[in-house]
């Protein structure tokens, strides 16, 4: 089964998703309704087709995205964050077994074993690694002990996945202590919620399994190993009914640990026996658990590493290297990759090759592709240096935008200083001969307000900016300015007048425009 999982009015909230169809909106005629301004009134619905789910968006306002990406419909798998608008939920596969924080006050009586981390391990507040018993058991349980560990390492180290990393502690619980059932949770991102993450019963067995929450939170928060020797005759659970009905008789929970950070918890218990576990299996747990978290986290920052590299690897196409890390922070944050599409105030700038077609026909296609990517480079560089984004090629045109995805006060400004390094870049080119012929740009350049973010289908989404003022400066380049010339509109001469020597070309009328357009020649920086 398939559930969803948000927040909302400070209450966190699962929904089993046992319909077929499942609908999501502000409406109250959804299935789950979410009160939230930025979501549509019907947003979006989940479809379960067996062991199948995908979600499809209801032609919503404000989007519906998955891992960050605008889709229109695609299928989820366990653990996709979606976003209707900006509202976060969480997509999550549940276990046939169910594991249950059981609400039922425990008191902390004498007769069940609480040991505190930094007593079964004293260097626990030395970011010890490797755990080292305080009181060593007999010199064969002590040989059995450490052999225990260093294959819980060997086996560990061995996996790079979390996924299989997880099973495969709960594996090595299993091989080694003698539990009926047991499951392990970590908290969530936000390090608020506890999630069930694998479930385990001897001989394939299932069932709730239950665990006193006064217990977890003990264990969590004060950084302690419990065992309870017979949880039926303790006088702490005689209203517990639950521990009855279960049947849970021996049990132990122990924090996963690693240096001073706790990460989640492992529980196990038994239904069979009492005094099923020792005072040395709660120390082979213990030690376990510190192994396990080491792995854990270091898995959860290799998958991070790798996300931000894929991240890092689509980002640097468009965006300057300091811009990159700033949505990469950026990212560490939210822990998730989005540029959503936002209205930003943005300054656009287009140029292209006066009359290139004209002289690559004679030119071999080897030789067109060669010079294209010399000039192209060259021009990214100043981009970059600038920290504008560069937003595409068009055969041999570029367009950048300045202002986005993050805002800059002086985006006009810094639009102005690339034109004109720009041409004096293609000035040195053919002063040099570098190229195979004499080059000529245009340049227009425009501000205004602009739609900024990921645009695209869930095949291919890329960053853009959609708007008028993006049409204007694409005229003013084609239609207005001549091969060596730049040319701004008049909201971008507003911005710059103080500081660049600008020649006022009068109205235009411009294709695709109902009203003439104010132009200026961009001659220099006053």
């Amino acid at each position: 089964m398939y559930a969803l999982t948000y927040r909302e009015g400070g209450k966190n909230y699962t929904y089993p998703l046992k319909k077929k169809v499942t609908t999501l909106g502000r409406s109250g005629e959804n299935d789950i309704v979410l009160h939230d301004v930025g979501i549509s009134r019907f947003h979006a619905k989940i479809i379960i087709e067996g062991e199948k789910a995908r979600i499809v968006d209801l032609m919503s306002r404000n989007g519906t995205k998955v891992n960050g990406t605008i889709i229109s419909e695609t299928e989820l798998r366990d653990g996709d964050q979606i976003h209707l608008g900006r509202f976060p939920l969480n997509f999550l596969k549940l276990s046939t077994d169910k594991v249950v924080l059981s609400e039922e006050r425990m008191l902390i009586e004498e007769g069940t074993i609480i040991k505190p981390l930094s007593e079964l391990f004293p260097s626990f507040k030395e970011e010890a690694v490797t755990p080292v018993p305080k009181k060593a058991p007999p010199e064969e349980k002590k040989s059995a002990f450490f052999s225990i560990l260093s294959q819980v390492a060997k086996a560990l180290i061995s996996l790079d996945s979390l996924e299989k990393i997880l099973n495969a502690v709960m594996d090595l619980v299993f091989t080694y202590l003698p539990a009926d059932r047991g499951f392990l949770m970590l908290y969530d991102e936000e390090g608020k919620r506890l999630i069930p993450k694998v479930t385990r019963h001897r001989e394939g067995k299932k069932g709730e399994i239950t665990i006193s929450k006064t217990m977890a939170d003990k264990v969590l928060k004060e950084k302690v190993a419990i065992l309870t020797a017979d949880a039926q005759t303790d006088s702490r659970f005689d209203k517990a009914a639950s521990i009855r009905i279960h049947g849970i008789r021996s049990a132990m929970c122990v924090p996963l640990w690693n240096k001073d950070e706790v990460i989640g918890l492992i529980h196990i218990d038994s239904a069979m026996e009492k005094n099923v576990f020792t005072s040395d299996d709660l120390e082979l747990l213990s030690s376990l658990a510190n192994y396990a978290a080491v792995a854990i986290q270091r898995a959860q920052l290799t998958e991070k590493v790798k996300q931000e590299m894929k991240v890092r690897s689509k980002l640097e196409r468009y965006h300057s290297p300091q811009v990159v890390n700033r949505i990469i922070s950026s990212l560490e944050k939210t822990t998730h990759y989005e540029l959503a599409a936002t209205e930003r105030e943005a300054t656009i700038l287009f140029s292209d090759i006066a009359g290139f077609s004209a002289f690559t026909e004679q030119m071999p296609p080897h030789e067109v592709a060669l010079l294209l990517n010399r000039y192209f480079s060259l021009m990214t560089e100043v981009v970059f240096h600038y920290q504008g984004t560069l937003d595409k090629y068009i055969g041999d045109a570029i367009m950048a935008v300045f202002g986005a995805p993050f805002p800059q006060p002086d985006h006009a400004i810094r639009a102005a200083e690339v034109a004109l390094e720009m041409q004096e870049k293609v000035k040195e080119l053919n002063e040099k001969g570098d190229m195979e012929v004499e080059l000529a740009i245009r340049i227009g350049i425009n501000t205004g307000k602009v739609i900024a973010g990921d645009i695209g289908s869930p095949k291919r989404i890329d960053y853009t900016v959609l708007g008028t003022p993006v049409n204007i400066a694409s005229r003013l380049e084609e239609e207005v300015a001549a091969p060596g010339e730049i040319v701004v509109g008049e909201e971008t001469y507003k911005l710059i007048k103080d500081r660049f020597l600008l020649e006022p070309l009068g109205k235009k009328k411009l294709r695709g425009l109902k009203k003439p357009v104010e132009s200026y020649r961009l001659i220099g920086k006053k």
